[in-house]
Parts: C-alpha cells; structure tokens; sequence
C-alpha cells in the first residue's frame, strides 16, 4: 500500500503556516476566519498522525486484517452435518501460539440457546465460511453438485 502521509508534520505546519500568512495579507481574514481555519488544519494534522500509526503498523506487519468482527454473522456452509447454509454468531477471535487465527462461532437453537460451537481459521473464509448468505448457498450448491 503507497504511504498516505509523505509529508512531515513539521512541513505540513510551515506550509500552512504560510498558507495563512498569505490568506490574511490578501483576503484581511478576520481573527475568527483565522482560528477555523488554523483548527482544520490541526485537526487534519492529528488525523495525519494517526494514519501514519497505521501504515508504520502494516509496514511492520502488525496490523491485523480481519475478515469480520465479533458479533458479527458470518455464513457456514455445512455440507458434513446440517447439510444446509447456518448463519452463525462470532463469539470471540483469538490469536493462537501458533500465529493462527481462530474465530469461535455460535449457532443459536430457535430459544435463542447455543446450540453448537463451530471453531474457523482464516482458511475457511471464502471456502466454508462468507460474509453473505448468498455467497454461502452458492458454494454449498456447488459442493453438494460436486458429490
């Protein structure tokens, strides 16, 4: 991914800086003008800086992309047991001491009681496990036209 923040805080604060100088030389900008304007541009400055965390992060391979969230609904496509697309709940996602992911899913009865646990890796998603229903039925169709 190309760095969004190419820009140096302290360049970025000298241009604006700058900027306004010649904004109230041309334009006579009243002091408020000025303080909206010189707040904007700190706020995108520590927008700046947070983005910048990020991309540090991705390029030390320490951010983690995730497929889905907990207590989200993920779609199962179980061709072994049910034999049909069951929307599970995603209860938890842990890191293994392996580096693995695992994400622990829970099937609800129609009490609303869990019924079954279903343990995924990132593997699974796209091959048992999707983001829609849609996507879930069709892949069950085409495992059970496969058989």
């Amino acid at each position: 991914m190309e760095r969004l923040t190419k820009y140096s805080n302290d360049l970025i604060r000298n241009k604006a800086v700058n900027i306004l100088r010649k904004l109230d030389s041309e334009n006579g900008l009243n002091g408020d003008e000025l303080a909206i304007i010189s707040s904007f541009c700190f706020i995108e400055r520590m927008e700046n800086k947070e983005l910048k965390k990020y991309e540090d992060l991705e390029e030390q391979g320490k951010l983690l992309k995730l497929p889905c969230a907990v207590g989200d609904t993920v779609y199962y496509a179980d061709n072994e047991y049910y034999f049909t697309v069951l929307p599970v709940k995603v209860d938890e996602i842990s890191i293994m001491e392996s580096n693995a992911i695992l994400y622990k899913c829970l099937l609800f009865d129609g009490n609303g009681d869990v019924e079954t646990q279903f343990d995924f890796d990132k593997d699974d998603f796209g091959k048992t496990v999707f983001l829609t229903r849609q996507e879930a039925e069709d892949k069950l169709a085409e495992m059970e036209g496969k058989k």
